[in-house]
C-alpha cells in the first residue's frame, strides 16, 4: 500500500502533483537547504511511503510529514523513484510524478472552535 500525507482535505480520485505544478510552496523540511543541497528533496516530485500488511495509521507522528495534523491518503502512484534522504529511504519513502487518491485513511480532528482541520 502506497500512502501520501498532506494538510490538504482531496477527494477520492483526485491527483497529488508535485509544487513545480501547482505552484503551491513545499511544506515540512523541503525548503531546508540541507535537502536541496544533497538533492534529498525535489519540488518535481510527489512523496509517498509504502507500507505492507501493517495498520497504515501506525505511521501518524513517525516522521515530519506524516503528523496527526494532515489528513494521510492511500494513493496509486506514477513513475515510483527509491527517496535519495538518507533518513527517509530506509522508513520505506519514495517520490513519484504524480498520484492519485484511492482512499482516505484519516482526518485530522478538528480543533476546537476554530473550523480549521489542519495547521497549514
Amino acid at each position: 500500500m502506497w500512502l501520501h500525507s498532506s494538510p490538504t482535505d482531496l477527494a477520492v480520485g483526485a491527483e497529488v502533483l508535485p509544487p513545480t505544478v501547482t505552484g503551491k510552496r513545499p511544506r515540512t523540511f523541503a525548503p531546508d537547504e540541507n535537502y536541496r543541497m544533497y538533492s534529498w528533496y525535489r519540488d518535481d516530485r510527489v512523496y509517498v511511503s509504502r507500507i505492507d500488511g501493517s495498520d497504515p495509521l501506525q505511521v501518524l507522528g513517525t516522521m515530519p510529514w506524516n503528523q496527526p495534523n494532515t489528513y494521510l491518503y492511500e494513493v496509486d502512484p506514477a513513475d515510483i523513484e527509491h527517496d535519495g534522504d538518507v533518513v527517509a529511504a530506509p522508513a520505506g519513502s519514495h517520490s513519484c510524478a504524480k498520484a492519485v487518491v484511492a482512499r482516505r485513511i484519516y482526518e485530522p480532528v478538528k480543533a476546537a472552535g476554530t473550523g480549521s482541520t489542519h495547521d497549514g
